[in-house]
């Protein structure tokens, strides 16, 4: 028994070390927490930007927000700014084809939070109405504190898109 415990664990070794490897190297920043989200490998927008969120919201005291899919990204929040009171602090919060799905479980998660919601400026095009579900794939995958779905598949998500790249 002990020889075959031995071979399993010489089998599996050499995928727990690059299991180890992408941990580290982490291409998608979704592992660690950072300071810096720029990255030359493309992420999950919606990630990233849930990640700033909960690191600067004590800090900025996010009310006023935009929510969209990337086409959002044309409405600066320092340009929408100058349309709302002085003491706005405005936060994009958007994801990669992002539906009605990632907005409803990202104005229940701020809800969940107690956080002000003074102003929202929604960008909707033809593809928003269709994203009744969690999306599949790691560029579209919803953060699973966003989504309440399962971190274990979120994850898997990563490691499998990792040993593609």
């Amino acid at each position: 028994m002990k020889k075959f415990i031995k071979k399993i664990v010489l089998f599996l070794s050499p995928c727990f070390l690059i299991l180890c490897l992408i941990v580290v190297a982490d291409p998608f920043k979704v592992w660690f927490n950072y300071d810096d989200y720029n990255s030359a490998v493309t992420q999950n927008g919606e990630h990233v930007r849930f990640k700033l969120f909960n690191n600067n919201k004590d800090k900025y005291h996010f009310d006023s927000f935009i929510f969209g899919s990337s086409r959002s990204h044309a409405y600066k929040t320092q340009e929408w700014k100058k349309h709302l009171k002085d003491s706005a602090s405005p936060f994009l919060f958007c994801a990669s084809s992002e539906g009605i799905y990632g907005i409803l479980n990202k104005l229940k998660y701020l809800d969940n939070l107690n956080n002000p919601i003074k102003n929202v400026l929604l960008v909707l095009d033809e593809h928003c109405m269709r994203g009744n579900s969690n999306k599949k794939g790691h560029l579209y995958i919803s953060t699973p504190a966003l989504s309440n779905e399962s971190s274990l598949e979120f994850y898997k998500t990563f490691v499998v898109a990792s040993l593609n790249v």
